[in-house]
């Protein structure tokens, strides 16, 4: 028998947004590579604010879709509550900050500042990135793929900032030929991944991004996995 999926896409869904499209069609075109019934639904940022139910408790994994957001406080409870979960997670565009903050605000210092730079693309298009792979993480995913992808936001990392996640918090799946990180896995929970750049868009039905198709191996990994009461 098939295996059932459900997919919940965090964010508040506009028909204006290029990337928010691409996240749907993203699932569309990984759901044919599985023997299973993919089934997502769009979750609006204030359904999880208003804390009346634990709307996650009905997913087997979660995608926070990039932005822009109606309200970013919202959205920093969303990446909280997450945090407490153990499904399997994929954060494209602002969530890779939002991610970053938390973990700093938790790990490194209640008062930490600086961790990561505002949005340094200010035109909000998407731009293109070539990706360093300092593991080799990204060729098992990619395979001859080119490391090329796009992103709508450009953050800067603190450097000692970065050394820490890495030897504390965080495994490197890519970053820039300087050093900058733009995508991670939580080394607590490798189902936890995070990229700057929003893969969804590059996705394609002759070649299902290897990011998403990876996030549904997750899923189906740990439903296999009983879960501890």
């Amino acid at each position: 028998m098939n295996a059932s999926i459900k997919v919940g896409i965090v964010g508040d869904f506009s028909f204006m947004y290029n990337a928010h499209h691409a996240t749907n069609h993203a699932l569309e075109h990984s759901r044919k590579l599985f023997e299973a019934n993919l089934d997502y639904y769009w979750i609006r940022t204030s359904e999880i604010a208003d804390g009346s139910d634990d709307v996650f408790e009905n997913f087997d994994g979660i995608i926070i879709a990039p932005g822009p957001y109606t309200n970013e406080f919202f959205m920093k409870l969303v990446i909280k509550k997450l945090a407490e979960k153990e499904i399997p997670v994929l954060g494209t565009g602002e969530p890779f900050k939002l991610y970053l903050e938390y973990l700093g605000n938790n790990m490194y210092s209640e008062s930490v500042t600086d961790i990561i730079s505002e949005n340094q693309n200010k035109s909000n298009h998407f731009e293109k990135l070539y990706l360093n792979d300092p593991n080799g993480s990204l060729l098992k995913m990619y395979g001859s793929r080119p490391l090329v992808e796009y992103s709508s936001v450009r953050y800067s990392l603190n450097p000692e900032i970065q050394k820490f996640f890495v030897h504390n918090a965080i495994n490197v799946l890519a970053n820039e030929e300087d050093g900058n990180l733009i995508a991670f896995e939580d080394k607590a929970k490798p189902y936890f991944k995070f990229t700057m750049f929003c893969p969804q868009v590059l996705s394609s039905e002759a070649m299902p991004h290897p990011i998403i198709t990876t996030f549904i191996e997750d899923i189906l990994k740990s439903k296999l996995i009983p879960k501890v009461v």
